[in-house]
C-alpha cells in the first residue's frame, strides 16, 4: 500500500513538473516572433517557417523585415502562392514597388487563379495606375470566381461607375449590399453617388439619406467620412440647415484626427451649403481603393461580419 502511495506521488510530482516546465516553455516563447526565428536557427531552409514569421512582423509593422522573408521563402520555393501573394501586399504599399508587386500578384495567379483577393488587388492596382478597363477585367474575373465576393462586387460597381457605365455600377454595388448589408464602405460610396452625382436622373437624395443613415448607425455617429456624406445627402434634398450642422461636425471630428485632406473638402462643401448649393463631382472623383483583400498571413477570405444576405 506504501509503495503504491509513493508511486502515486512520484506521478504526480513528474506530471506537476512537465505542467511546470511547459508553463516556462510557453513563456519564454509568447513572443512569437522569437519561436519562429528560433525555429529557423534549426531549420533555415523551411519556407513555411520565413512566411509565418514574415507575416508576423508585418502585423508589427515592420514591413522591411517581413519583405526579406518572403523573399528568402521564395528563394527555397519559388512558387509558393502564399509568399507571392503577401509579398506583393506589402510592395503595394510603394508607389515605386507597384510593378514588382503586380508581377508577384501573376505568379501567385499562375499557380493559384481562381484566388479572388489576387484578382481584387491586382484590378486596384491597375486602377491606381488609370487603368480602369485593365482593372474592371479584373474585378470581373474576382466576381466570376466568387459571386458572393462582398469586395468583387464593390471594386466592380465603382470602377464601372467611375467609367460611365451607371446602371451596371449600381447594380454591383446594391449587389454589394444585398450580400452585406453592413458594409459601411458599400453603404457610404452608393449613398455619395446617389447625393453628389452630376446627373439629376441618376441622384436619389431619399436613398442616399437612407443609406448614409444606415452607415451613420453602424459607425456609432463617430466617422467624419459618413457624417460628410449624410451632410451631402442632406443638401441634395435641400437641407441645407441640416447639411450645414452635420458638415460642422464633420470638420471638427476631421480636424481631430488630423485627416487634413479631407478637412479642406469638407470645408469647400460647407461653404456651398452655406449659399443653399449642394454638392456635385464626377464619380471618377471619388474612386476610394479602399476595399482590398486580406492582408499578409491571412488567406484572402472574407472573414468581417458585414451581416447575412438579404432575403
Amino acid at each position: 500500500m506504501r509503495r503504491r502511495s509513493a508511486a502515486a506521488a512520484i506521478m504526480l510530482i513528474l506530471v506537476g513538473g512537465e505542467v511546470f516546465a511547459t508553463r516556462l516553455y510557453l513563456r519564454h516563447w509568447r513572443n512569437t516572433e522569437s519561436l519562429y526565428r528560433h525555429a529557423l536557427t534549426v531549420c533555415p531552409r523551411s519556407a513555411a517557417l520565413h512566411i509565418d514569421l514574415a507575416s508576423d512582423l508585418s502585423l508589427q509593422s515592420k514591413d522591411g523585415e517581413a519583405v526579406k522573408h518572403f523573399r528568402l521563402a521564395l528563394d527555397i520555393e519559388p512558387r509558393h502562392p502564399l509568399a507571392h501573394y503577401n509579398l506583393a501586399l506589402l510592395l503595394s504599399k510603394s508607389e515605386d514597388k507597384a510593378d514588382e508587386a503586380i508581377q508577384h500578384y501573376r505568379r501567385e495567379l499562375s499557380s493559384k487563379p481562381s484566388f479572388t483577393g489576387a484578382q481584387i488587388n491586382l484590378g486596384l492596382l491597375r486602377q491606381s495606375e488609370g487603368r480602369l478597363d485593365e482593372a474592371i477585367r479584373h474585378f470581373w474575373q474576382a466576381v466570376h470566381i466568387d459571386p458572393e465576393s462582398v469586395f468583387g462586387h464593390f471594386n466592380l460597381g465603382e470602377a464601372l461607375v467611375a467609367n460611365g457605365q451607371t446602371e451596371e455600377g449600381f447594380k454591383h454595388l446594391r449587389e454589394t449590399l444585398e450580400i452585406a448589408p453592413k458594409f459601411v464602405p458599400g453603404l457610404k460610396h452608393l449613398a455619395w453617388l446617389l447625393a453628389t452625382h452630376p446627373k439629376e436622373g441618376i441622384r436619389d437624395p431619399d436613398e442616399a439619406l437612407r443609406l448614409s443613415e444606415q452607415a451613420m448607425e453602424l459607425t456609432q455617429n463617430r466617422s467624419a467620412d459618413i457624417l460628410d456624406v449624410l451632410a451631402a445627402a442632406y443638401a441634395a434634398r435641400g437641407q441645407f440647415g441640416l447639411a450645414e450642422t452635420t458638415a460642422e461636425k464633420a470638420l471638427t471630428i476631421a480636424s481631430r484626427i488630423e485627416r487634413k485632406e479631407l478637412v479642406g473638402q469638407i470645408t469647400e462643401r460647407l461653404a456651398l451649403y452655406k449659399q443653399s448649393k449642394p454638392y456635385t463631382e464626377d464619380p471618377n472623383e471619388h474612386l476610394d481603393g479602399s476595399a482590398s483583400e486580406a492582408s499578409p498571413g491571412e488567406s484572402g477570405a472574407e472573414t468581417e461580419d458585414f451581416g447575412e444576405r438579404q432575403s
